[in-house]
């Protein structure tokens, strides 16, 4: 059994985006990703976008957490590097809580520190992953 017991995933909904003076129709960042590994972008490029995009995520949910003596719940948040997804995830085996710590013993009246941060950031994540996806499909002639 995993001992990832919370998992945040970014789900962004379908939606249209200006950047740059270009507009973009996002339909899911899943498969947005899964496209464009199929493309012929490489898959640690990839991966290394879905880092750089959940890690202001990463970094505003622990401001927003609840730090207690032994910090175990703030160490646990980090950045995943996916290839087909951005994911910050929070828990581990010294914070096996983070659940119920986020979203409360009733599943939703938790303070929910991990989704106001990626509320706050999406604009930003949205902006990062029209200009990432465009320049590695640039860097690969596509």
């Amino acid at each position: 059994m995993s001992h990832e017991t919370y998992v945040k995933r970014i789900s962004l909904g379908d939606g249209t985006y200006t950047v740059d003076g270009v507009t973009y129709k996002i339909e899911g960042v899943d498969r947005l990703l899964e496209d464009a590994y199929k493309a012929g972008v490489a898959a640690q490029d990839l991966r290394d976008l879905t880092y750089s995009l959940a890690s202001p995520i990463a970094r505003l949910a622990k401001t927003l957490v609840p730090i207690g003596r032994s910090k175990n719940l703030y160490n646990s948040i980090r950045a995943s590097k996916a290839r087909a997804k951005i994911m910050v995830r929070a828990s581990s085996k010294r914070a096996p809580y983070a659940g119920v710590n986020h979203w409360g013993h009733d599943g939703e009246t938790g303070p929910k520190w991990l989704s106001r941060a990626e509320e706050t950031l999406r604009p930003q994540t949205y902006a990062g992953l029209t200009n990432g996806i465009t320049e590695l499909l640039e860097k690969n002639g596509l």
